[in-house]
């Protein structure tokens, strides 16, 4: 677990990123986009590269679409984040299915489903206590009504 001093740190750097790169100038943007497609070939730096691209593009979007240049760079980027983006997903999926899998397993080897089987069947008996008291409260036995001395 991360203590709040290193979060305040990691907010700030996050936040000092973003803004040091909305600051960038558009032929330096240009230059660290085309760094970016050699940086995705170590998967552990996909997000980071995915944000850098995204908060590049999103800054300079109107010089981009302008720019000859640019738009085979972009293609290159498209389609080398697009790829490694999808391994990543992949490679998560797969791994929460294997954690999946071993849960199961664990759960049937172990006495997990009698763990809070005390717990439920105090919440059983006190239901049927509830709806015992119910049934009698609408099943008591009518008075008989007084005879009257009206046969006089």
């Amino acid at each position: 677990m991360q203590s709040s001093i290193g979060l305040v740190q990691l907010t700030l750097t996050n936040l000092m990123v973003n803004l040091s790169l909305q600051a960038l100038p558009f032929s330096d943007a240009l230059k660290l986009m085309s760094y970016l497609k050699d940086w995705t070939d170590n998967p552990d730096t996909i997000e980071t590269v995915s944000r850098i691209a995204m908060i590049l593009i999103q800054t300079h979007h109107s010089q981009l679409i302008t720019t000859q240049a640019a738009r085979p760079l972009l293609s290159v980027l498209k389609e080398v984040l697009s790829l490694r983006v999808k391994e990543c997903k992949d490679t998560i999926g797969f791994n929460l299915a294997a954690m999946d899998h071993l849960k199961q397993l664990m759960g049937s080897k172990s006495d997990a489903p009698f763990r809070d089987a005390q717990a439920k069947l105090a919440g059983v008996r006190l239901r049927l206590l509830k709806n015992t008291r119910i049934e009698t409260r609408d099943h008591r036995p009518k008075k008989k009504p007084k005879k009257s001395n009206d046969r006089l």
